[in-house]
């Protein structure tokens, strides 16, 4: 596990630059995309490089973590979210995004693997530990699934409402077995409400299913992406 402390703006531009540069170097590669707050740098950095350096994504294949299900305005929805900070902006091809939906639940994970396992998977996580949609009481073995939303994580994601009641209570989400097989992990996090969070991933020596981000303590490549406050409660490393 490799950890960088750093300000989320600059965090953010050395997590892009290192997809970047994978995406010009392996132009068919196949990423992993992550919603809300924390990802929002990454893909700004990640478009202005396109446009500077000419990097292209015509060959690329991008998969989502998740998607909320439900009724619920389309521009709260994770495709729009994607499609109108990163897709737009790139030369990505529609026909190589993929979302998890009721449609292909049974076959997402397949879909992964036949377009060759995910290269490179960014995630976040809330505050009750969750990465994509899996709350905690989630088996490590879980595959991509139906999921009922808690009451906090409905909570957070209220700021992106117009109120609480419009949030969907229930999505779908790549499971933690799914989100284990990427090659490489780029972990977000932002702010001191992270901070025990990232506390309990740094400091796991096994799964903890109450915390379902721990299931990444082994992963054999992963980078944590912190900044101050979200690192506020672990011991410095060199």
């Amino acid at each position: 596990m490799k950890i960088v402390i750093s300000t989320k703006t600059k965090a953010s531009n050395e997590a892009a630059n290192l997809i970047s540069d994978f995406v010009a170097n392996n132009p068919s590669a196949v990423l992993g995309f992550a919603t809300g707050s924390s990802p929002k740098g990454v893909y700004r950095r990640m478009i202005k490089r396109h446009t500077r350096d000419g990097i292209t994504y015509a060959d690329v294949k991008a998969f989502n973590l998740d998607e909320y299900l439900g009724v619920f305005p389309r521009e709260q929805s994770y495709r729009y979210y994607m499609s109108t900070r990163l897709y737009e902006h790139v030369d990505i091809k529609q026909e190589n995004t993929f979302f998890p939906s009721e449609s292909n639940l049974r076959e997402f994970d397949q879909m992964i693997d036949d377009a060759g396992g995910i290269d490179i998977q960014i995630i976040g996580v809330g505050t009750n530990g969750h990465i994509g949609f899996n709350e905690p009481g989630t088996s490590e073995t879980s595959t991509t699934h139906i999921t009922y939303l808690t009451a906090e994580t409905m909570l957070s994601n209220s700021r992106f409402f117009d109120n609480l009641d419009n949030v969907p209570n229930k999505a779908i989400t790549m499971g933690l077995a799914t989100i284990m097989k990427a090659k490489k992990i780029i972990f977000l996090a932002f702010g001191e409400n992270k901070a025990e969070a990232v506390k309990r991933l740094v400091e796991a020596k096994k799964f903890d299913i109450n915390w379902p981000l721990t299931v990444l303590w082994n992963h054999p490549d992963i980078t944590l992406y912190l900044d101050e406050g979200a690192a506020s409660l672990i011991k410095k490393q060199d």
